[in-house]
């Protein structure tokens, strides 16, 4: 009932979810700069937590999880533009930021005009590879993120001496192999959920 409701009961893979995931090994990937992907900027931030404001717009900080969630406040002078990425500097980790929101201290924002939530989502998995190279002691901060190198879906050229830019990047994989995924993912826990029902059924008939 759930799935019915929030439009996620179409689990079953097409064959282009098939075959996305079973060429996932043959698709060419390519290095590329951060800095030439996306914007690395700065956040309109709240340094500290007795400035917060009572409201209603997502606080996000550099928490590890819920993704950097931290509560809500009420500091509209404040607000980030949402649908783009943030990390935050000592713990770098990258997290997709589907709305507007107010960011705590040293949290960046990340953006590509014209990205949707898959492919942002798609781009986060790949900066999250080199999260375990920062730490407290080895910010992740905004020069560094720009000079990160990382591997991306090319659509690949005939010409073997094609020197690769992003104006070569394959932006429709990236979106068709995050649904495929999703579709993996919404499937393994109906198929969980499946299991505890007859288990539950069967105690009962007992």
């Amino acid at each position: 009932a759930y799935l019915v409701a929030s439009g996620l009961d179409n689990y079953e893979l097409t064959d282009e979810d098939k075959r996305i995931i079973s060429s996932s090994t043959m698709q060419t990937f390519k290095e590329f700069a951060v800095k030439d992907v996306l914007n690395v900027e700065q956040t309109k931030s709240v340094v500290s937590k007795a400035d917060l404001t009572e409201g209603d717009v997502p606080y996000v900080t550099r928490t590890i999880s819920d993704n950097g969630y931290m509560g809500t406040c009420g500091n509209k002078d404040k607000v980030n533009k949402g649908n783009c990425i943030t990390i935050g500097a000592e713990t770098g980790v990258a997290f997709y930021q589907p709305n507007d929101f107010v960011a705590g201290n040293k949290v960046y924002r990340l953006s590509r005009e014209g990205l949707n939530i898959k492919e942002y989502l798609f781009l986060a998995s790949v900066l999250n590879v080199q999260t375990k190279n920062y730490s407290y002691s080895n910010a992740r901060i905004p020069e560094k993120i720009k000079a990160e190198r990382i591997l991306l879906p090319v659509i690949e050229s005939p010409d073997p001496d094609h020197e690769y830019t992003v104006d070569d990047i394959d932006w429709q994989y990236m979106e068709r192999y995050i649904r495929a995924i999703e579709t993996l993912a919404i499937a393994d826990v109906v198929k969980h959920k499946d299991r505890m029902i007859a288990a539950a059924k069967q105690v009962i008939d007992i």
